[in-house]
């Protein structure tokens, strides 16, 4: 078969240029047959803002926009190899001396294409000099030149140097060592306390990793998950943390240890690909013989956007074998509210990015007050995340927000530290029985619009809100409102003081019920 034939199987469907296979085929022959001096520059193009554009304005136009791209690559990179390798990921094998005017041509045309969304187009360099001499190799120094510089929208192409070159063998440690990682447990489980805003009492953990090595010393997940994603090995990663969580908390529970609160644990959307989250779950719980509604499952809002219809048939599988899913970083990507509407989670994490400037200005809380509002309506659990300060954790609680976690809580550390951090600041773990009366309560929406402000106080249009329970035979107030301080700071015998309506309460010995006599 001759060049001629091979081409016209190797083209992407889509766009009809070459797909990968095709591309590094080619492209190693030129190298291979480069003279001395020869030039040859690849080019990795990314197309920043992409998955916005398909979200706003569906998938049909998305193809179109990325077969306008392909025809533009074609016309600018005239004779070259061109190739799309996935999504909107363009790869350029060029001769050309002038590389940076081509580029820079590309963006030009690509912006004329652009609708309300702003997309950039992004490149990343490798400049061929005989050093590396496999086509593969090249082509990802300039994928890491290209994400260097994403979402830094005052550049437009990066140049791959030796500052990347170390980038690039961080990432190559990372493939060659996990195996070994996983198997000398250099890859530890470090977990981060969640509290309930209404107790404050620990009710649950989030397990993280760290990478400790013998000899390169800690490796963060910024650094390796990203990487095991790419290379589709995150899937032994997660099957690790799934099993070494589940075998410790069976332990825990079975000595009847109180700090056996329920467990989150972070999947990747490759997982799903790849492994039955579900089977696999399963086969765990029955293995070490614990209870499912110990360990919940986290997804984050970005895994949601590639094959929605299988991840969302699968998260409906894992939650009817009786394990609990949440949604990670809730507000942090385009889709959120199509999100919500179109999957079933039993509890929502918001993003940290709405405390950004929590002192600056209130536009952070007016959205975290409505979305609470809207979340706790449409049933789902809420949790704050990235909470660092005592003013933070106070807002959040007076809006209703279930479960905070962050460092103002603790850092994420081994087991046995986090547990003998939270005994030191006094924190008790919260009880099974206790738990499920908490998650009914904490649904409720303490938001909700009052239809009877005009007989409220002036200072806020909400009815006077307590939530009181009994416990041991006594009063106790898990939670007021503005309007129900008011009362108490007009109320002759209470100081200004809930402890001192509490104390009332619970001495009151005759006459009306004990809450009736407040008023």
């Amino acid at each position: 078969m001759d060049k001629r034939e091979i081409f016209k199987e190797s083209r992407d469907e889509l766009t009809g240029l070459l797909d990968k296979p095709a591309f590094y085929e080619w492209a190693q022959e030129l190298i291979d047959d480069a003279d001395e001096g020869s030039n040859y520059a690849f080019i990795f193009l990314d197309m920043e803002n992409f998955k916005q554009f398909n979200a706003n304005y569906g998938f049909e136009k998305g193809d179109d926009l990325l077969k306008d791209i392909a025809h533009i690559l074609r016309t600018v990179f005239d004779s070259q190899l061109v190739s799309r390798f996935s999504g909107d990921h363009f790869v350029v094998c060029s001769d050309i001396t002038q590389v940076v005017p081509a580029i820079l041509e590309v963006k030009k045309q690509v912006k004329s294409l652009q609708q309300d969304i702003n997309l950039e187009l992004k490149a990343g360099v490798y400049l061929y000099d005989g050093e590396v001499t496999n086509v593969i190799r090249c082509t990802d120094r300039a994928r890491i030149a290209c994400a260097s510089i994403k979402k830094k929208y005052d550049i437009d192409y990066k140049f791959y140097d030796a500052e990347l070159g170390g980038h690039l063998a961080r990432k190559q440690f990372i493939i060659d060592n996990l195996v070994e990682a996983l198997a000398n447990k250099y890859i530890q489980i470090y977990y981060q306390p969640i509290v309930r805003s209404l107790t404050g009492e620990v009710c649950g953990w989030e397990a993280l990793v760290r990478w400790i090595d013998p000899n390169k010393g800690t490796v963060y997940p910024n650094e390796f998950i990203s990487v095991l994603e790419e290379y589709h090995l995150i899937h032994k990663l997660d099957c690790y943390v799934m099993e070494e969580v589940i075998s410790t908390f069976a332990k825990m529970e079975k000595a009847g240890m109180r700090e056996a609160v329920p467990v989150s644990i972070n999947l990747s959307r490759i997982d799903f690909e790849i492994i039955d989250i579900a089977s696999y779950m399963n086969e765990l719980l029955d293995k070490y013989q614990v209870k499912k509604e110990l360990f919940h499952l986290e997804i984050t809002e970005s895994a949601l956007t590639k094959n929605p219809e299988f991840i969302r048939e699968q998260i409906s599988r894992i939650r009817n074998c009786g394990i609990k899913v949440w949604m990670d970083d809730f507000g942090s990507g385009y889709s959120s509210l199509n999100v919500l509407k179109n999957y079933e989670f039993d509890l929502v994490k918001i993003d940290m990015e709405f405390l950004r400037g929590f002192d600056v200005n209130d536009n952070g809380k007016i959205i975290l007050k409505h979305a609470i509002s809207m979340l706790k309506n449409l049933g789902f659990h809420t949790l704050a995340e990235g909470v660092e300060t005592k003013e933070q954790y106070d807002f959040l609680r007076s809006l209703g927000c279930e479960l905070i976690q962050g460092y103002y809580i603790g850092r994420p550390v081994p087991l046995e530290e986090g547990c003998e951090q939270m005994h030191l600041a006094g924190r008790d773990f919260e009880k099974l029985d206790e738990r499920h009366f908490y998650n009914k309560l904490g649904l409720i929406d303490l938001l909700k619009q009052n239809p009877l402000r005009h007989v409220t106080s002036q200072k806020s249009d909400a009815l006077p809100l307590a939530i009181g329970i009994v416990k041991n035979k006594k009063w106790s107030f898990l939670y007021i409102n503005d309007a129900f301080q008011e009362i108490i700071d007009l109320h002759p015998n209470a100081q200004g003081s809930l402890e001192s309506v509490e104390e009332m309460i619970n001495t009151y010995k005759s006459g009306p019920g004990p809450l009736s006599m407040f008023w």
